[in-house]
């Protein structure tokens, strides 16, 4: 067996023993700006400020630039902002800086040498300045844009829905049944429940395929189904799908879904490829849902604009936020179905207000 030796022919000092404890407070000091750069539109976002003039960029310039909405940039940006990646500039501005001091007093994974740990310059740098995300964009649609392009849809092509994206969808029923106790199943080539003068009465033509929202009896039932409904009616959309959820305006066929001993339907969602992509509704501004202190944070801003997304019955928007330190109290109005437009509500607040550390009351 051979020493190693260094280049004098003396035996090599053995390399230092890593400090475990240091790496961790390493990675965890720098977990917010890992979560931050992670994702592809927030590195879309950088890319097009990078290009920018000097002084920052605008809002709105930045949303026409990578074409999302004001209220998607403006989410990333306040995750970016968190991170200590951008910064205000004035005059609605934003640009890079990354005066982290947790980064700055760091020496290893996340020390100084990092370029994220002084003021980047935001000029372009001549002709052959492009965005090297632009080749590989995105193909999944994100939640953000989901809540966005999502609208109720009624009517719908002659197009099953099959393969890859029933394969998706019925495991992302089956997931979001296993966590929120419910018995949702989706219903597919079955056009009977759409096929009567209710459904006439509610202006559906082609509905072949929807979801049975079934789950346990119980006070909270209405609720989970409105909260874990959403969850799948979103990963429809980012899966090329449309929706309408459907209280009424259908017939119960009992031989083509299952409700246990126990069990109860709320309602279906209708689902398919859609004849139009469906048309946005006013909704109320975040004032008249929302009560806070004076100054309103940006994470429950976001989260009440969200909100502000999602369908509700009559797109009466029924629902109030509450604001008490870092607890949040959501509250349903009185009327039908304002339980299942809650829970709704409540996954789309947890979206906008993401990744803030907040808690329902």
């Amino acid at each position: 067996m051979f020493k190693q030796c260094n280049r004098e022919g003396a035996p090599a000092m053995a390399p230092k023993p890593p400090n475990i404890q240091a790496l961790q407070e390493e990675f965890l000091a720098c977990r917010k700006l890992f979560t931050a750069l992670g994702d592809e539109t927030r590195q879309e976002l950088l890319c097009a400020l990078l290009a920018g003039p000097c002084q920052g960029s605008r809002g709105v310039e930045l949303a026409e630039k990578i074409h999302l909405s004001r209220l998607a940039v403006s989410h990333h940006l306040q995750i970016l902002k968190e991170a200590g990646i951008v910064g205000p500039g004035g005059r609605g501005l934003t640009f890079i800086t990354t005066s982290i001091p947790r980064m700055e007093r760091s020496s290893g994974c996340c020390a100084s040498s990092s370029p994220f740990s002084r003021r980047w310059p935001l000029r372009q740098t001549g002709k052959g300045n492009h965005n090297p995300l632009q080749k590989g964009r995105r193909t999944t649609m994100e939640l953000w844009e989901a809540m966005e392009q999502r609208h109720s849809v009624r009517a719908y092509q002659d197009r099953p829905i099959a393969g890859e994206v029933k394969e998706e969808l019925e495991a992302w029923i089956a997931q979001c049944n296993r966590e929120g106790g419910l018995h949702m199943q989706l219903i597919l080539d079955e056009p009977r429940a759409f096929s009567g003068g209710m459904a006439r009465y509610g202006k559906f033509s082609g509905v072949r395929n929807y979801i049975a929202v079934v789950g346990p009896k119980g006070p909270g039932l209405e609720e989970a189904c409105g909260y874990y409904g959403e969850k799948v009616v979103l990963k429809a959309q980012q899966l090329g799908l449309n929706t309408c959820w459907v209280a009424l305006t259908y017939r119960k066929v009992k031989t083509a879904f299952t409700v246990a001993p126990g069990e109860k339907l709320c309602l279906v969602i209708a689902i398919g490829y859609g004849k139009t992509a469906g048309q946005p509704h006013q909704g109320k501004p975040p004032e008249a849902v929302m009560q806070c202190p004076e100054s309103v944070p940006n994470w429950f801003l976001h989260g009440v604009q969200a909100a502000l997304l999602a369908p509700t019955a009559m797109n009466q928007q029924k629902f109030r936020f509450q604001l008490e330190g870092s607890v949040v109290r959501a509250t349903p109005g009185r009327g039908f179905y304002t339980k299942i437009d809650l829970g709704i509500a409540k996954y789309h607040f947890e979206l906008g207000a993401a990744p803030a550390p907040f808690t329902w009351g």
